[in-house]
């Protein structure tokens, strides 16, 4: 594999540290003395730009794409659960949330092992 550009590598490296910035601050939002939900909801549409850059990159094509589909499957288990009222599309937010960290993760280790230079 060749070496990714910059902004891919840097595109890879942040896409995981959002994503945990995202877990905590839906820790914040759900406890008193917290934030409100709009950090977290502006993170994450912040999280499409590093999703975009890595999609973008022929060679990580494949596992971005996985990123990018999951990043999807994000918004629409919150914005499905909530117009159908159901928990359970709902609790399939933060349990993708999991899925998408690991995803990210897995990318951002092929990115690290790509040959230097």
């Amino acid at each position: 594999m060749k070496r990714p550009f910059l902004a891919v590598r840097i595109a890879a490296f942040i896409t995981p540290v959002l994503i945990l910035a995202q877990f905590l601050l839906a820790g914040l939002a759900l406890f008193p003395g917290g934030t409100d939900w709009s950090a977290h909801k502006a993170l994450g549409v912040m999280l499409l730009l590093p999703i975009l850059i890595l999609v973008l990159d022929r060679s990580l094509r494949r596992r971005a794409l996985l990123v990018a589909l999951l990043y999807v499957l994000q918004i629409m288990w919150i914005v499905l659960g909530q117009k159908l009222n159901s928990a359970l599309l709902q609790a399939l937010h933060p349990f993708n949330a999991g899925l998408l960290l690991t995803a990210a993760l897995l990318l951002a280790a092929q990115v690290a092992r790509s040959p230097r230079g």
